[in-house]
């Protein structure tokens, strides 16, 4: 009897349970997603599903709606976490109290400054690797083209965010200008 005709014959017992447990270890990260890429995978489908059933137009005007109060909301957060400690609403400040874990989302950025503003150029990411393993890179694009511009706006206006390029986009590199000067 092979493996699947005694487990629905007979149900899981310790010794499999044990053999499953090790063979996890021994693959290591083999077969694992980072949760960034995850992300960018409901993300995905989930924006492929809400085209197909409402059309290019009303489906798009939804994700765009849902990505902007989703990032405005973190933005008034990080805000909040901000001002309770006193402190103004910089971009400094801004990166320092980030809600984002981006060492899970982001590698390989390369910053610059020019003429007073922060130039980000990000050359892998995991939510458009994870979006680009389902073939739905363009689909999580919709993300990106809404997110980091809504949490800057809702954090502090004053502070202008211009994505010129993006990963999801079919871009080399995301490529983010922060400015901040009047």
């Amino acid at each position: 009897m092979d493996e699947l005709e005694r487990e629905q014959r007979e149900g899981m017992d310790w010794e499999t349970l044990g053999k499953a447990m090790s063979e996890r270890q021994e693959a290591g990260t083999t077969y694992i997603t980072p949760l960034a890429g995850l992300f960018g995978q409901f993300f995905a489908i989930t924006t492929k599903i809400l085209i197909e059933k409402f059309g290019p137009a009303e489906g798009e005007a939804l994700i765009k709606e849902v990505v902007e109060r989703f990032a405005e909301e973190r933005g008034r957060r990080i805000a909040g976490k901000v001002r309770a400690l006193g402190k103004p609403l910089t971009l400094k400040n801004f990166f320092v109290h980030n809600d984002l874990d981006s060492a899970g989302v982001t590698s390989d950025v390369v910053a610059d400054i020019e003429d007073g503003d922060l130039l980000l150029n990000i050359s892998s990411c995991n939510i458009c690797r994870g979006s680009q393993e389902w073939g739905l890179r363009e689909y999580a694009h919709r993300y990106c083209r809404y997110v980091d511009v809504a949490i800057l706006r809702a954090y502090n206006p004053e502070i202008k965010l211009q994505v010129s390029k993006t990963l999801t986009g079919g871009d080399e590199a995301c490529c983010f200008r922060y400015s901040v000067r009047k």
